[in-house]
C-alpha cells in the first residue's frame, strides 16, 4: 500500500477529512493537492489515518494511487509515538489517538497549536 520512509521534516499532514475528498474526486481538493507538489512539497499521512478512511482498494483506485505515491510518507504509529499521542490526549483532555498522530508530538516535534480539542 504506502510507502513508509524515514521521517522528514518537511511535508504537509494529512488528515481522513483531506483523504476522504481525494477519494471522492473532490475537485478542490485535487488542486490543493496539485498546487503543493507543483510547489515541491510532500506529504504525510499517519498510518491511522489511512486506517480511518481505508475501505475497499479494488474501488479506491486513486486514494491507493496517492498513498504509493513517492511524494507521500506513511508515517507508522510505534510505540514511542503512541505513547506520546496518549499524553497529549491526556494534557489536551481529550481521546483521540490517531487526531493526536497528527501532530507528531514526540520530544522535539511538537507543535502546540496543532492539536485542539475537537470532540
Amino acid at each position: 500500500m504506502g510507502r513508509t520512509r524515514a521521517r522528514t521534516a518537511a511535508g504537509i499532514t494529512l488528515d481522513a477529512g483531506a483523504l476522504i475528498a481525494l477519494d471522492r474526486g473532490d475537485k478542490r481538493m485535487i488542486a490543493l493537492l496539485d498546487h503543493a507538489l507543483a510547489h515541491g512539497r510532500a506529504f504525510r499521512v499517519p498510518s491511522g489515518v489511512v486506517g480511518q478512511v481505508w475501505r475497499n482498494g479494488r474501488f479506491q483506485v486513486t486514494l491507493a494511487r496517492f498513498l504509493r505515491s513517492e511524494e507521500v510518507e506513511i508515517v507508522p504509529l510505534d510505540e514511542q509515538l503512541a505513547r506520546s499521542c496518549g499524553e497529549l490526549c491526556g494534557a489536551t483532555n481529550t481521546s483521540d489517538v490517531i487526531a493526536a498522530s497528527r501532530c507528531d508530538p514526540r520530544p522535539g516535534t511538537a507543535r502546540p497549536d496543532c492539536y485542539q480539542r475537537s470532540e
